[in-house]
């Protein structure tokens, strides 16, 4: 299974209750949601910050990756890595990707042939297009895809009331894991109506922001209150007519259920 998706169904069930006098204070927080890092350009640069701050994944775009994909590995250690793919990806691709280590491929549902999608490995994020209207947005579920990566604010610097429709109208839409791209200098309160809208993982620049700037994001993801239900829990498919995210908690809200 890929790494990135182990990671997020852990972060979507929750850490256990601890028990005992003294677990609580030895439980690590849980994040509200995952934390990936693009890297388009200074590759090698980006993906030694990311290793250092511990990212959840680290995804790679840019041209002739290829020749510089041993030096990037190398950088990331054990951050699990994927590729936002311009062109056609079919089974050949793919599989050169996988025995390079691939953990993860986000392409546009042009790009990707059904053949494609059908291997066990890596996993498929769907890169969701703009103005995707509710019969796409539906047919998603169905689709065998694991995640979608929705990308706000190209060159922007701040997340809007728009952005965060457009972020609840296609969750309401299936219950796949949501990935968004968001600008570096997302705020704690921005972050916090990500999550309120059902998103399972923020994806920013890493490749041109500074390591203070990561490490600010993932502080601020371990501080936030992650939702209360499960990602299994939510009803979160067209049917179910969910629109909003669930109430948030924090990790000291589970007291009530220890021993």
């Amino acid at each position: 299974m890929s790494k990135l998706l182990s990671r997020l169904e852990k972060l979507s069930r929750g850490s256990p209750a601890p028990m005992g006098f003294g677990a609580a204070a030895r439980t690590p927080k849980t994040p509200a949601m995952a934390l990936i890092g693009l890297i388009s350009q200074n590759h090698k640069r980006g993906a030694a910050r990311l290793a250092r701050i511990e990212a959840d994944g680290a995804l790679l775009e840019g041209t002739n990756l290829d020749g510089k994909l041993a030096d990037i590995v190398q950088a990331l250690g054990p951050v699990p890595w994927g590729v936002k793919a311009a062109g056609e990806m079919d089974v050949e691709r793919v599989k050169a990707l996988t025995e390079k280590g691939c953990d993860f491929l986000v392409a546009s549902p042009e790009n990707v042939t059904v053949e494609a999608v059908k291997e066990d490995k890596p996993a498929f994020l769907l890169s969701l297009p703009a103005g995707a209207g509710d019969g796409f947005l539906r047919a998603i579920e169905d689709l065998p895809v694991d995640a979608v990566f929705l990308s706000l604010c190209p060159g922007g610097s701040s997340l809007t009331l728009q952005d965060l429709i457009t972020v609840g109208a296609a969750r309401s839409m299936f219950d796949k894991y949501l990935i968004v791209g968001a600008p570096a200098t997302v705020s704690p309160s921005e972050l916090a109506g990500l999550r309120d809208m059902g998103v399972d993982a923020v994806a920013v620049d890493a490749g041109r922001s500074p390591e203070k700037a990561l490490k600010a994001i993932k502080e601020s993801l371990l501080d936030l209150p992650r939702q209360r239900k499960a990602r299994s829990e939510r009803g979160g498919s067209a049917l179910s007519g969910r629109v909003g995210g669930s109430t948030p908690y924090s990790d000291e809200d589970d007291d009530e259920y220890r021993l």
